[in-house]
């Protein structure tokens, strides 16, 4: 059975729009890691955690900065930046819990020889 899907003029703007978002994202995680090497998806993550609460907090300030609650020159684009780069930081977080589940994985599924073999 075939199942036909159909899009409004809406829902493939809408589609372009996440594209072109995700893209940012994207290019933003290239960025941190020419910034921070490869060797940046070995931390824990626990300081992942912190570095995300960081970004988000970065992008709160920039908020209330931006809509004139807090004295300071952020702009509504210095909001946007902050946002595409808690989503990269939030991506690589995803890259290094899924390459340690792996690693975490693989050593449960090698037998290592025993001291009797």
């Amino acid at each position: 059975m075939v199942m036909r899907v159909e899009f409004t003029r809406g829902d493939l703007i809408a589609l372009e729009k996440t594209i072109e978002i995700i893209e940012e994202i994207v290019d933003e995680r290239k960025r941190q890691d020419r910034k921070w090497g490869a060797k940046n998806l070995a931390r824990p993550m626990e300081v992942w955690l912190a570095v995300i609460m960081e970004e988000v907090g970065e992008a709160a300030q920039a908020f209330l900065m931006a809509d004139g609650h807090n004295p300071g020159s952020k702009s509504w684009d210095d909001l946007r930046k902050e946002l595409v780069e808690s989503a990269a930081v939030c991506a690589a977080a995803v890259q290094t819990l899924d390459a340690h589940r792996r690693l975490r994985r693989l050593k449960t599924t090698i037998r290592y020889p025993s001291k009797k073999d």
